[in-house]
């Protein structure tokens, strides 16, 4: 035989307006999260393309200082010119 448990009426309402309210809090929580989650990536694609951008000139800046000096740059100087590309970002 199956034992039935039945809880007063009251109990039943309590119970689920309690749960209820903590899915509405999860709820509210896990939407909260999704905002941040979105400020934050939209920020680091901002800085990231910036970052690019200024990545892009500082290449472009050392590929002409390069041809200026001689036509031709040589294979040193690319190496040279990846080397302190890297160094820059490195230490910023």
């Amino acid at each position: 035989m199956i034992a039935l448990i039945i809880f007063p009426l009251c109990c039943r309402f309590s119970n689920h307006a309690s749960l209820q309210d903590i899915l509405n809090e999860l709820n509210d929580y896990a939407g909260q999260r999704e905002l941040i989650a979105e400020n934050m990536m939209t920020g680091i694609c901002v800085e990231l393309t910036k970052y690019l951008q200024d990545l892009k000139q500082e290449r472009k800046t050392v590929r002409e200082r390069g041809t200026r000096k001689g036509g031709r740059e040589t294979r040193e100087d690319r190496k040279t010119d990846c080397r302190m590309m890297c160094f820059t970002v490195s230490s910023s």
